[in-house]
């Protein structure tokens, strides 16, 4: 490592002596590195093989982050504890392949997989009560028939 200081003339404040420029220069021998892709899918390449399964569970929900129907069915998911993917769907410009999943063409929507099937629901509290029959633990909603309070 070697390190260089080089200051400018001094200039006097009131007394003080402060200087105008003061430049620092390093040089340090790093060893050489391959070049960084810049793409992220390039990255993603490079990363080792993930041995965590796919999670059984899809969230297709807005991009903004402020629909409270999405919020609903996200806050399930997490109190829980199940493992899920989250696709975000701009609401502005929906795929088409989301308008020919969800006939709704609406947020939320999650997909379940399960024995090599898949499940498609939506209307946020249909996907809760489908949630809770699935996963009855911690119990998040209450028995059908009986209001909450």
């Amino acid at each position: 490592l070697r390190l260089s200081l080089k200051a400018s003339p001094d200039t006097a404040v009131m007394g003080i002596a402060i200087p105008i420029g003061l430049a620092v220069t390093t040089a340090l021998a790093m060893p050489t590195v391959p070049a960084v892709p810049t793409r992220w899918a390039a990255l993603a390449r490079r990363l080792p093989a993930s041995s965590a399964p796919t999670p059984a569970i899809t969230l297709y929900r807005d991009t903004n982050g402020w629909c409270p129907f999405c919020e609903r069915v996200w806050l399930q998911l997490e109190t829980k504890g199940l493992p899920y993917e989250e696709v975000l769907i701009n609401l502005r410009d929906k795929p088409q392949w989301y308008k020919d999943m969800v006939p709704t063409t609406l947020v939320p929507a999650v997909k379940i997989r399960s024995g090599g099937t898949a499940e498609v629901v939506w209307e946020s509290d249909v996907i809760l009560r489908r949630l809770e029959e699935l996963h009855p633990e911690p119990a998040m909603l209450p028995p059908d028939g009986e209001r909450a309070a």
